[in-house]
């Protein structure tokens, strides 16, 4: 485990490693109470934000879901675009919602991404030392950018993350011809076919160019690397809104750590389940599937040994 350089504040509940922010001053929040809040972690001579949503209920170690935001966003959006805070209610979870440096994540672990990659192995390690996170169920999700970084995240701390669930987002190809997870990671992922912005076969929009792994070459990279059946199981679910354009097919790649994949046939570059509230810009938003439910069921099974 990469050790932590942060500076330590005594807190009424747990010693957690915070800066006083504007939002809050860390040494007066207790991290065990129940609700929402803004937050900064000192990550070298650096302060980190970060949204904390923490289940209602006796304190005790619960598992945390680290939800990653796309280009341009942050993690306050993306507990709106998520419903993540609202499920965790329901299933006694935490979420942390990061927030990247200029609203964007590097997702690479060289030169100043390595300032990326330290953020959100302090905040794991500062919520699991505090007594708030699970050290045995860590999971990671994110969207687009995010979506990237997650698997980016899952590669290099193989040994700390439970398993993960990619949204609209695959691994730069250089990313994936280097990387070598310690261990098997079971992955849940989803993908539109229309997806305009990280392009079903990894053409983006910014370059024109494939320069990450399409969608199907993601998921077979993952089941190769976890050692699951060369071919999956392949299953159309139910359309459970005909009007909304899309259709839903669930790619299974068995294993001790298995690879699900949510093809969404005709979805575009959008959260399923979650409100359509930008369709014509980022393309239909499937409500066959609700990826914050389907990704906690699949979390909900496996933890670290």
């Amino acid at each position: 485990m990469i050790r932590s350089r942060l500076a330590l504040v005594p807190l009424a509940a747990a010693a957690f490693t915070l800066l006083a922010c504007g939002r809050a001053r860390a040494q007066d929040l207790d991290l065990s109470s129940p609700g929402t809040r803004d937050m900064v972690l000192k990550v070298g001579k650096d302060g980190r934000s970060f949204r904390l949503h923490v289940p209602g209920g006796t304190a005790h170690a619960r598992p945390l879901v680290v939800a990653l935001h796309g280009s341009a966003s942050t993690g306050k959006q993306t507990e709106g675009l998520s419903g993540l805070s609202v499920l965790a209610d329901r299933k006694d979870f935490i979420v942390a919602y990061p927030d990247g440096e200029n609203r964007v994540w590097r997702y690479w672990n060289a030169g100043e991404g390595r300032k990326d990659f330290q953020f959100i192995s302090d905040l794991m390690d500062a919520l699991v030392k505090s007594g708030a996170a699970d050290p045995k169920r860590v999971y990671l999700t994110g969207i687009s950018n995010g979506a990237y970084f997650s698997n980016a995240l899952a590669i290099e701390y193989a040994e700390r993350v439970a398993a993960i669930a990619p949204v609209a987002g695959t691994i730069n190809k250089v990313v994936a011809r280097v990387g070598k997870p310690k261990r098997a990671v079971p992955v849940c992922c989803f993908h539109g076919t229309e997806d305009q912005l990280i392009g079903y076969d990894g053409t983006d929009f910014i370059s024109k160019r494939e320069v990450s792994l399409g969608a199907e070459d993601c998921v077979r990279w993952w089941a190769e690397k976890n050692g699951c059946a060369k071919d999956p199981k392949v299953e159309k679910l139910e359309d459970k809104a005909p009007d909304d354009g899309t259709t839903v097919e669930r790619w299974t790649y068995a294993g001790s750590a298995p690879v699900v994949f949510y093809k969404i046939l005709g979805g575009g570059h959008t959260w399923p389940g979650m409100p359509a509230g930008a369709e014509k810009v980022l393309g239909k938003v499937s409500r066959d599937v609700n990826a914050s439910e389907v990704m906690w069921e699949f979390f909900s099974k496996y933890s670290l040994p």
